[in-house]
């Protein structure tokens, strides 16, 4: 039975798990290496200020409060809430995170994420894909560098 993200604050991790996925509502969530996470967000889920939040505070706990990369993967027509974009340009949001890559699919996403990328600005390296793939290998570039 998938666990909330809500109740992942009391788990712990051993270490020796290679992967540890949890699920709500709204979010898949997945730990791809040992510093990317990759966040799945449902079809038609509306992510508002609050997911936001508890998305970041479980990315946290499953990088184990070190720096890390995300991947970002839009569902079929998710939205995200003003708030909620806005408030993910905040340091708060912000922190332990090195880069970020958005996957999305629909015209709709598209402009979301271009307008975040260039309007919203955001503090580190972040980059728009249609391929996981691609997006995956664009913040293992990172790594090397």
């Amino acid at each position: 039975m998938p666990i909330s993200i809500k109740d992942m604050a009391k788990c712990t991790f051993s270490d020796n798990r290679m992967k540890a996925d949890f699920e709500n509502n709204k979010a898949l969530i997945y730990k791809l290496e040992d510093d990317i996470i990759k966040v799945q967000i449902k079809d038609s889920a509306s992510i508002e200020e609050e997911d936001l939040l508890e998305m970041k505070d479980f990315n946290k706990k499953l990088a184990e409060d070190k720096n890390y990369y995300l991947l970002f993967i839009a569902g079929k027509d998710a939205h995200i809430s003003k708030e909620a974009r806005e408030k993910s340009t905040e340091k708060e949001i912000s922190e332990n995170k090195i880069a970020q890559a958005f996957v999305v699919q629909s015209l709709a996403h598209k402009i979301i994420v271009n307008f975040f990328i260039n309007i919203q600005r955001p503090s580190m390296p972040t980059k728009m894909f249609t391929d996981e793939k691609e997006a995956i290998n664009w913040l293992k570039s990172l790594k090397r560098k």
